[in-house]
């Protein structure tokens, strides 16, 4: 994962959701590129103990706090830095919202203030800053083209039953497709990638990867490992094959 990669040294990516646990994976995995792309790591208030001890020896990162909602702290991390290093961001990497708990399966919480915070505020002020890509999850619970549900096979079917045990992260995953899809139809320069993943582990990086619409020859294990899925969205923000289009990203069933 290097020479391909090669093109990532001109981008500067503004990651959402630096510190949960696919992001910690995904820090880590850019900047062991040998060519590494600038990040900007929008994190809460108090939260940068979380980072990984690379980030702060970086050349190639900076941290914004803010709130998901925060406009202006959003602007902010969208715009060029005083450091010539920092241009403006030229692709968003949305993994807020990519977690699992189990707490809503008693509260039955299906609030989705990640999903209202893309909507009002991340998506408009991309477009105000000139920002035009963006790649956000989905699953396929959440969205699913016309026949893929036929062609699914048993156990992926068979996981889409699971999403009441999951009531406020499914209603996350919902509310960011249509706010990403919603934004995509008003505006056709929006680059929009909405990779549809299964249950993350951490499992081994290498494992391989396979991104597409599910038919009796998408052969994916109901899995996805966090490191082999940072690979797979440095590829993408790299080589831009999925744009526009919702891929189911899992690991190989062979």
């Amino acid at each position: 994962m290097t020479d391909h990669l090669a093109g990532l040294k001109t981008e500067h990516i503004l990651v959402l959701g630096a510190t949960g646990r696919l992001g910690i994976v995904f820090i880590n995995t850019a900047l062991a590129l040998k060519q590494p792309p600038r990040l900007t790591l929008y994190v809460r208030p108090g939260s940068e103990s979380k980072l990984p001890a690379s980030v702060f020896k970086s050349a190639h990162v900076r941290v914004i706090q803010g709130q998901i909602d925060d406009a202006d702290a959003i602007k902010k991390a969208l715009s060029p830095s005083t450091n010539p290093e920092f241009p403006t961001v030229t692709c968003v990497l949305s993994i807020v919202g990519t977690y699992e708990s189990f707490k809503p399966l008693f509260t039955r919480d299906k609030s989705h203030p990640v999903a209202d915070a893309l909507r009002t505020v991340i998506l408009p002020t991309m477009k105000s800053c000139g920002v035009s890509r963006i790649l956000a999850p989905s699953t396929a619970a959440a969205f699913t083209y016309p026949g893929e549900r036929e062609s699914m096979s048993r156990l992926w079917r068979v996981t889409l039953h699971f999403t009441p045990l999951m009531p406020q992260g499914h209603a996350e995953m919902v509310g960011i497709t249509d706010a990403v899809m919603d934004a995509g139809e008003k505006d056709p320069d929006l680059n929009w990638v909405l990779f549809r993943v299964p249950h993350m582990t951490n499992q081994s990086a290498d494992l391989k990867v396979v991104a597409g619409f599910f038919s009796p020859t998408y052969k994916a294990i109901i899995d996805v490992s966090r490191g082999s899925l940072s690979k797979w969205l440095l590829q993408e923000i790299c080589t831009n094959e999925w744009s526009r289009r919702a891929p189911s990203v899992a690991n190989a069933s062979s």
